[in-house]
């Protein structure tokens, strides 16, 4: 079994947000447009994206992030 694991997209309020197939980025596309609005770098090995609790993407791997789903920012 391969270390490396994927998680589903997120899809919230006209966004896709995925993460790479190395788990380590994720990236947020438009999902009228297909535009990428943001690509965030966690440097996280095995992110897992956990879904969207009180607006917040929430997102783990050795650590637990809570970042604005519009923008990547924490």
């Amino acid at each position: 079994v391969s270390p490396l694991w994927t998680s589903p997209p997120v899809f919230w309020r006209g966004l896709v947000i995925a993460v790479t197939p190395d788990a380590r980025t994720m990236i947020a596309w438009s999902a009228d447009s297909g535009q990428k609005l943001w690509t965030r770098d966690l440097k996280e090995p095995h992110l897992h994206l956990a879904g969207i609790c009180q607006d917040r993407l929430v997102a783990a791997g050795k650590r637990l992030w809570a970042l604005d789903p519009q923008s990547g920012q924490p």
